[in-house]
């Protein structure tokens, strides 16, 4: 039953306000969601709860928590401390998951630019002569930023790439 204020005229005092109310220990259950609830407050055993079909989310959630609140205080307490397992390694999959994203963003960058380096010394060196797959392999191979650049400085005034290959 639902009840809505009005003025003594008759006139609805506000939309905004309602007033319903549930009547449990009636029967004649049918098939809306507050029915449902009805049926669920109105169970009395486990069985009772088992005959209940629905597919609404909150009230099957509601039947698993009864389910588990008649649990002895053991079983309860395990099942508490399987969430908890769970929450804390979604938890920790999740920070993982983050700073590895956080990495690899940080050393993808970092190759890219050492990759970068890498080409613009191949392009130099193509420049002054042909660069052999070997060199390109060593010089792609290369992790350290202060020596790609060192290698680009002594490219620049290199006068051929066999002259180049000499300082390596």
């Amino acid at each position: 039953t639902s009840f809505k204020l009005r003025s003594k005229k008759g006139k609805v005092f506000s939309d905004l306000l309602e007033i319903h109310v549930i009547e449990l220990r009636k029967k004649g259950y049918g098939m809306s969601a507050v029915d449902e609830w009805i049926q669920l407050f109105n169970a009395e055993s486990l069985e009772d709860l088992d005959a209940i079909k629905t597919d609404n989310p909150g009230i099957l959630r509601a039947m698993e928590m009864i389910r588990e609140m008649s649990l002895s205080k053991n079983m309860r307490a395990i099942i508490q401390d399987n969430r908890k397992r769970r929450r804390d390694r979604n938890a920790e999959d999740a920070y993982v998951f983050d700073r590895g994203v956080e990495r690899g963003i940080e050393q993808g960058m970092e190759r890219g630019k050492l990759s970068a380096k890498a080409d613009c010394l191949i392009r130099v060196l193509a420049s002054k002569g042909e660069v052999s797959p070997e060199l390109t392999v060593l010089i792609r191979n290369m992790k350290d930023e202060k020596q790609l650049d060192k290698l680009f400085s002594e490219a620049v005034v290199a006068e051929s790439v066999e002259d180049f290959e000499k300082i390596l």
